[in-house]
């Protein structure tokens, strides 16, 4: 709520250390800081890093959606570069927004495939049940999905009984979230465990990571829980689910929003969880677009 007032401190900010470049990450700050330009030197160069692909945040995650089109299609031209977290967010900018390609950059998040499964693998299993476990992890906000996933978790414990799912994160829909859980019954199926420091203990110990969000940009949860080997369901949403599995194809996708067909796909994995543990592999090369010094690389190479 307090965004809308930071454009003189931003203006003030910069014209004391005088940057050669600023770097924005926040698309509420993105929008103000193109702005502020305006107040600055021209020899400052302005990059906006956005985090969602715009459609999807626009419709998900703003109250206002007529003004951040507009902001999107008149503002952000006046970036330097827009750094897009895929290439299908890219798209969405140009097809949607018009905003010129050569002002469009693709750099993925960095995945330290390395680190992950040594904090993921060197913890421990920390589940008590023999399961089959279950794990999802973000923030408990709509746009990722969990209620879907609570939904389809009901038809999935009529078939396997013993079907347990773990909730890793906290949201504003933590509360909401765990009245639905009472409300179908899943009590004894359904653990939430708010932030944890090490969740990757969790993912590497899983029989199955599903990823059931309305909308996505590049999720970092999925790509760190194939480089933990454990066998990946993710929702076919707005954002780079396909562009992901074209490059893995151990990724299975199910429709977005369609908890029946979530619940179909949950079951199946989970009953051919021998041939997927086979069939799934840690980090391999194809993920070197991922590789954190390639990633810094490629800032670097903007600034």
């Amino acid at each position: 709520s307090r965004m809308r007032y930071c454009l003189p401190g931003i203006v003030r900010l910069v014209r004391k250390i005088k940057p050669q470049t600023i770097l924005s990450t926040v698309p509420y700050l993105n929008a103000m800081s193109i702005v502020a330009r305006l107040f600055l030197p021209a020899s400052v160069r302005l990059l906006v890093r956005e985090a969602a692909t715009p459609s999807a945040f626009i419709a998900e995650d703003t109250r206002y959606p007529r003004l951040w089109r507009f902001l999107y299609r008149r503002i952000y031209p006046h970036a330097d570069k827009v750094i897009c977290l895929s290439d299908s967010m890219r798209q969405d900018f140009a097809e949607n927004f018009f905003l010129p390609p050569e002002n469009l950059v693709r750099i993925y998040n960095p995945v330290d495939g390395e680190m992950i499964q040594r904090l993921g693998r060197g913890a421990g299993n920390p589940y008590t049940s023999a399961g089959p476990n279950l794990v999802v992890a973000g923030r408990l906000r709509r746009e990722k999905g969990i209620d879907l996933l609570l939904d389809a978790m009901r038809t999935v414990i009529q078939i396997i009984p013993n079907a347990r799912l773990t909730i890793l994160g906290e949201g504003q829909d933590e509360a909401r979230l765990k009245a639905q859980a009472h409300r179908l019954g899943l009590n004894q199926n359904v653990d939430f465990l708010g932030f944890v420091q090490n969740p990757w203990v969790h993912v590497a110990n899983a029989d199955l990571f599903v990823l059931p969000s309305r909308a996505e940009g590049l999720p970092n949860s999925l790509l760190e829980s194939l480089a933990l080997g454990t066998p990946v369901l993710a929702s076919d949403c707005v954002g780079a689910m396909r562009e992901l599995q074209s490059m893995d194809p151990r990724i299975i996708l199910f429709p977005a929003e369609n908890p029946a067909a979530m619940a179909d796909a949950i079951v199946s994995a989970l009953r051919n969880t021998k041939e997927a543990e086979a069939h799934n592999k840690p980090y391999s090369r194809q993920y070197d677009e991922f590789n954190p010094q390639r990633v810094a690389e490629q800032y670097s190479a903007l600034f």
